[in-house]
């Protein structure tokens, strides 16, 4: 046996005394023997072993390899300032193992599902599926699982490698549970990598029952509307609809109230009303308070009670329609110059207080005396003739005060402006009337 030292990397030795040996290699060794022999050669502060007869054969290394090399660049999967974990692995293997990494399962968990609010039937239909994304891995296991309102631990619903498919999660829930449905699929491959997708189902919120209202006056007479009426003319006739919004919550009941004058509490109308159990039709109600003919305003409203405002000790409440009741201004040309409160009544025109300022009286050709009658809170500012190069005949305009009923016999004082002409006027002219706001 005998061993020539030279400088270099590379001796060759007994597998027998290859820890010995390469304790003592300092630059490098040749070991020559008729026995099987092991090359050795350093590479990056490494020696790679070839253990074969007659130094050739595969080639392991004997270290582990630390990365270095340039910023952006990388070895494979490696980048600078990374340790291989060569020790033991052939060249292949480890260009092997910088070209292949684990990577992380494709999953997709999916539902068409819906529920309702106080849907007590419980079949959510959950699709799932994923994709093996390592190299030469297979799946290994797959977890579907589910908890509720996304807080606890996790119930599992199926498990076992299995293939792509769906799953039905059935049961019974509790009336009014709004909790979300949290489902989970985790799948697991062969070499470790994993993947997982979530996904919610959430009940839908309570929708509130709704009713369209419809507040009717009795006899309307112009310039009246349901909305607006003389002051006194609080004979109206209720009707609406209630409508269910929430399928699985029953309606039970109804209530008409009214506030006065757009302030203080409601105040009910009758006793409740029976209904449902779905959409229904409100019964015509009269309303006719004499106790509130002074009114400015009426806000009417429906309570409505179903079987979830019964859970909750509560209720709900329509939209509110308002009925607003004002004086009148009577107007137009007479036979006689108005001292009663019918004379003034019977005037052709009539207005609301918050009408058109100014407003225009017509005198036609057939009479002579033409008069405006407003509250007493309102005076005449001026009249125009505006066919007559808009001459100024507010002077014209004589005022006197009669005490005139509203229409509910209810009396206040009025300011009645009359003009009186010696003869009608050929052809209609327009009286331009303003007054105080």
């Amino acid at each position: 046996m005998a061993i020539t030292r030279y400088a270099g990397d590379r001796f060759y030795g007994l597998e027998s005394e290859k820890d010995s040996l390469l304790s003592r290699v300092i630059d490098g060794a040749h070991y020559t023997a008729s026995d099987s022999l092991i090359s050795y050669i350093k590479v990056n502060g490494s020696w790679l072993s070839t253990a074969a007869t007659g130094g050739s054969g595969e080639t392991f290394f004997t270290g582990d390899l630390y990365v270095s090399i340039a910023s952006g660049k990388t070895f494979g999967k490696y980048i600078n300032g990374d340790t291989i974990p060569a020790s033991g692995k052939t060249p292949q293997q480890v260009i092997e193992m910088a070209l292949r990494e684990n990577l992380s399962v494709t999953t997709s968990l999916t539902s068409s599902t819906t529920i309702a609010f106080n849907q007590t039937a419980i079949s959510n239909i959950l699709d799932f599926s994923y994709q093996i994304n390592t190299l030469g891995a297979s799946i290994s296991g797959a977890l579907l699982e589910y908890r509720r309102g996304n807080v606890g631990s996790w119930a599992t619903l199926a498990s076992g490698t299995g293939t792509p498919g769906s799953h039905t999660h059935s049961l019974t829930d509790s009336n009014y549970n709004t909790s979300g449905f949290y489902y989970k699929y985790t799948v697991t491959d062969t070499a470790g990598s994993t993947g997982s997708s979530s996904l919610a189902i959430t009940p839908a919120a309570y929708s509130a029952p709704t009713a369209a209202l419809s507040v009717l006056g009795v006899s309307l007479v112009s310039p009246e509307s349901n909305s607006k009426r003389e002051k006194g003319h609080i004979n109206s006739t209720l009707e609406g609809t209630v409508t269910r919004n929430s399928a699985n919550v029953n309606l039970t009941s109804y209530q008409w109230q009214y506030q006065l004058d757009g302030g203080g509490s409601y105040i009910s109308i009758g006793s409740p009303v029976s209904i449902g159990p779905g959409t229904t039709s409100i019964s015509s109600t009269g309303h006719n308070d004499s106790g509130l003919k002074t009114a400015n305003s009426l806000s009417y409203r429906v309570k409505i009670i179903d079987d979830y405002q019964t859970y909750l000790s509560s209720q709900v409440y329509s939209s509110t329609s308002t009925v607003d009741f004002l004086n009148l201004i009577f107007y137009g040309p007479a036979s006689s110059a108005p001292t009663t409160s019918s004379d003034v009544r019977n005037l052709t025109s009539r207005i609301f207080t918050d009408g058109s300022n100014p407003f225009n009286l017509n005198t036609s050709t057939s009479e002579k005396i033409f008069s405006a009658a407003m509250p007493s809170s309102k005076s005449i500012t001026e009249v125009l003739d505006l066919d007559a190069l808009n001459a100024n005949i507010t002077a014209n305009y004589a005022s006197s005060t009669v005490s005139v009923a509203n229409y509910t016999g209810d009396t206040s004082s009025y300011k009645v402006y009359t003009m009186t002409n010696a003869i009608p006027y050929s052809s209609n002219h327009r009286h331009q009337i303003t007054r105080t706001t």
